[in-house]
């Protein structure tokens, strides 16, 4: 069993444990289907609501993004690739890192070839209320067929440097103080 910690469309974590089918998170959610998941809590974003169950089935390709936690697979399995500064949108989440791509020919457009994107040093921003939320990520995982952009960015300056230079979790109300921290 391996955690799952995700989001989804609606604004919701979802946070449980899972078999893991493949060497790492991204195997497994790229075989697509359905997961069962146990020990579910589910909470709700927008309203702080918390709900719990013993099992749940989950449509991976529903969910929007996915947090990196299951270890990081065979070395024999490995493709070299290139990381290049990234944000990617997709429905409420805007998530700022390093994307990874297989080639340096075109790393944005062949790394938008897989059904999941990876992107380490991650920031992923949401919003709850009138407050946005940006939370550090070792490896966040995207789904690449919600996404709504893949935007490349320059390392010197990606917005995700000062965010990710912040604490791990940095409320900004911009009605109040209409600034960044």
């Amino acid at each position: 069993m391996i955690d799952l910690v995700a989001y989804d469309a609606t604004g919701r974590m979802i946070h449980g444990s899972i078999e893991r089918t493949g060497g790492r998170m991204a195997d497994t959610l790229a075989a697509g289907g359905i997961i069962v998941a146990r020990s579910v809590v589910i909470r709700d974003l927008a309203r702080g609501r918390t709900e719990r169950y013993d099992e749940m089935l989950l449509d991976t390709r529903r969910l929007r993004i996915v947090l990196g936690t299951a270890p990081r697979g065979s070395l024999l399995q490995r493709v070299a690739v290139l990381a290049v500064p990234a944000t990617v949108h997709i429905d409420g989440y805007v998530v700022h890192g390093m994307l990874h791509a297989p080639t340096p020919r075109d790393p944005i457009r062949e790394a938008a070839g897989r059904p999941w994107l990876p992107l380490t040093d991650a920031v992923l921003e949401h919003r709850r209320g009138s407050v946005t939320l940006r939370e550090r990520y070792e490896t966040l995982l995207v789904n690449r067929s919600h996404a709504h952009a893949i935007v490349p960015t320059d390392a010197r300056t990606h917005e995700a440097l000062w965010i990710a230079a912040a604490d791990p979790v940095t409320l900004v109300d911009p009605g109040r103080h209409g600034r960044r921290p």
